[in-house]
């Protein structure tokens, strides 16, 4: 068995398999999109795993997690495309999910204390996103990220709300769909 080394593909920006030989197996559209696909479902599991331990601890936003708001990059999927292949129900998860994370996030990077919360590198990161309009698929989670980049104080006292109409609202909406996809 031949030793495998990872090289980027000439002319593009995707890694690519090799054997010692230097023979290159080039990852295909097909096998990338499904890989992307069970990305999105690993979120989609923090998510929900997220959404969990906020109603069945906190009953709001939380500012400490450890591990349980899972791994996932929420700046990946807060403006993820509706040509992904994903329904609906799963957009509207990745989406708000991502949003809520970084929200929590926030209130944790003003919540450390010993060093300006504007100044890490997370803040820079939702400012930066923020500025470049990459929340407009949550305009009310988009509003809120604007509010708490400006102040800590207005983050909180909104914060409540967020929890209600997100994340609490996301379970009690499973349990009144009707829809034939439910049954």
């Amino acid at each position: 068995m031949s030793a495998m080394t990872q090289t980027k593909a000439p002319h593009t920006d995707r890694p690519q398999l090799g054997d010692a030989s230097g023979q290159l197996e080039t990852q295909t559209d097909e096998e990338r999109k499904f890989e992307e696909y069970l990305q999105s479902q690993s979120a989609i599991r923090d998510i929900l795993y997220m959404y969990r331990e906020l109603v069945r601890f906190w009953r709001g936003l939380h500012e400490d997690f450890g591990w349980e708001d899972g791994t996932f990059d929420p700046l990946s999927y807060i403006d993820i495309s509706d040509d992904t292949g994903l329904d609906s129900d799963d957009l509207r998860l990745l989406r708000e999910g991502s949003a809520i994370k970084i929200l929590c996030n926030m209130l944790l990077a003003y919540g450390q204390g010993g060093y300006p919360a504007h100044n890490s590198y997370f803040m820079q990161s939702v400012k930066d996103a923020y500025v470049a309009g990459r929340f407009h698929l949550v305009p009310e989670l988009e509003a809120a990220v604007g509010l708490g980049l400006q102040s800590e104080i207005a983050l909180r006292d909104r914060s409540q709300d967020i929890y209600r109409k997100y994340v609490f609202a996301y379970f009690a909406d499973l349990v009144q769909d009707k829809s034939p996809k439910a049954l």
